[in-house]
């Protein structure tokens, strides 16, 4: 900030010389508060049940729970784009930018690819899955084995080797559905999206803390 100011004398004449130096090399990406929860557009896709959503780099895809197929929604063109059918009833879903994951809110995860096709199964150390995202490398996936495991994440490989795993009982009371990984977002990479409420969690640091909570509607749960 540069303020210059003038006690009546005659006009000042000044030079600003700006230098472009180069990028930064790690520019953390994070939403200011004041604008956080502020709706930035509104898409009408389909009427129908919805469950999971993920972003492929074109496309938002979103599971229609009532026909069972994943659905690739266009946002520049506000078109549906590509479905795809899926074996069974899918709670949540990502996708590593060539095939997707979902998770079916019992213990296994499955990869699936744009024909609709098993991949893989990896069968996971509790009862109920059911968030799943996508790092960039790895997966995260969010399940209860009872009610005092309400909140705790989990960082696996491809190959379902558990890498990290994170309780946030602390922080989260209400059962949450949905999550989501933005690697860009340094300040607070994971999003989840619970009973009533939407949270933006630090798990980069320890002990992890909430960077940003809002409170919904019960009926927005799911995406």
């Amino acid at each position: 900030i540069i303020n210059i100011s003038n006690d009546g004398e005659p006009a000042l004449i000044f030079n600003i010389k700006i230098d472009f130096i180069g990028e930064p090399d790690d520019v953390s990406v994070i939403m200011r508060p004041d604008d956080f929860g502020m709706e930035i557009e509104e898409y009408i896709v389909r009427e129908t049940a919805w469950l999971g959503m993920a972003w492929d780099g074109e496309l938002v895809w979103g599971i229609d729970c009532r026909q069972d197929q994943f659905v690739g929604f266009d946002p520049i063109t506000e078109e549906i784009v590509e479905v795809v059918d899926v074996p069974d009833y899918c709670f949540d879903m990502t996708c590593d930018g060539q095939s997707f994951w979902a998770t079916f809110w019992n213990d296994r995860l499955q990869q699936i690819d744009r024909d609709g096709n098993i991949i893989s199964t990896l069968e996971v150390p509790v009862r109920s899955v059911s968030g799943i995202a996508f790092d960039g490398e790895n997966l995260w996936y969010s399940g209860v084995n009872n009610y005092l495991d309400r909140c705790t994440f989990r960082q696996i490989s491809t190959e379902g080797e558990i890498l990290r795993e994170i309780d946030c009982s602390d922080l989260i009371y209400n059962n949450h559905y949905s999550i989501e990984y933005v690697p860009e977002h340094k300040g607070g990479n994971l999003w989840v999206m619970g009973l009533e409420d939407f949270y933006q969690i630090n798990i980069n640091g320890e002990p992890p803390d909430i960077v940003q909570h809002m409170q919904i509607f019960t009926g927005e749960m799911f995406g």
